[in-house]
């Protein structure tokens, strides 16, 4: 399905399964950049930003 921007997902429910990864992920080792995020996945900068604009993440400022 695509997301607005011209590119349709690769499967199905890939934002889902990423969300999950990611939830995770900052449970285990948060608080996290998003390259961070980006670097652990291996996926793309677009992916990493929408999962985190979905699940609520929150930039902090130190």
């Amino acid at each position: 399905m695509p997301d607005g921007s011209g590119i349709a997902d690769p499967q199905p429910g890939c934002d889902a399964a990423a969300a999950r990864l990611v939830r995770t992920y900052l449970h285990r080792f948060g608080p996290v950049t998003t390259t961070d995020v980006q670097w652990w996945m291996g996926s793309t900068l677009g992916l990493v930003k929408r999962v985190l604009i979905t699940i609520g993440a929150v930039d902090m400022v130190y």
